[in-house]
């Protein structure tokens, strides 16, 4: 996966200035994006920061816990942060 900057060269700040984040903040992002898997992502369910929380972990690991986090309980209802952080 090509980096932001790769992408954008010396636009990338005017496009991280336009956006309003900081340069810290769209570090950030851009580590998370690089550490999930497109083909594991749930963003259908599961917000940027659970995947957030899962990106350190190996890839399966990643997988197994946003599957179950977007699953739940069996209730139906996906995961909080709080809870797939615990």
């Amino acid at each position: 996966m090509k980096l932001f900057r790769e992408l954008f060269g010396e636009q990338a700040s005017q496009i991280i200035d336009a956006a309003g984040i900081s340069e810290r903040t769209a570090h950030v992002y851009e580590w998370t994006a690089t550490k999930i898997d497109p083909k594991n992502r749930r963003m259908d369910v599961l917000s940027y920061k659970h995947h957030q929380l899962v990106a350190a972990m190996p890839p399966p690991a990643q997988k197994r816990w946003l599957d179950q986090a977007a699953t739940g309980n069996g209730d139906g209802a996906p995961w909080s942060t709080s809870r797939l952080q615990a």
